[in-house]
């Protein structure tokens, strides 16, 4: 049982670790588009 819920965490966590990572790029490149925009 315990085995069982180990694999399943490292399934997941990879998983939302992934998604983290891509929406923190995604929120700097709408920041630097954005400063872009200011300075244009």
């Amino acid at each position: 049982m315990v085995k069982n819920k180990n694999v399943m965490a490292n399934t997941i966590l990879p998983g939302v670790n992934e998604v983290f990572i891509i929406s923190r790029e995604l929120i700097i490149l709408r920041i630097s588009v954005a400063s872009i925009k200011i300075y244009l």
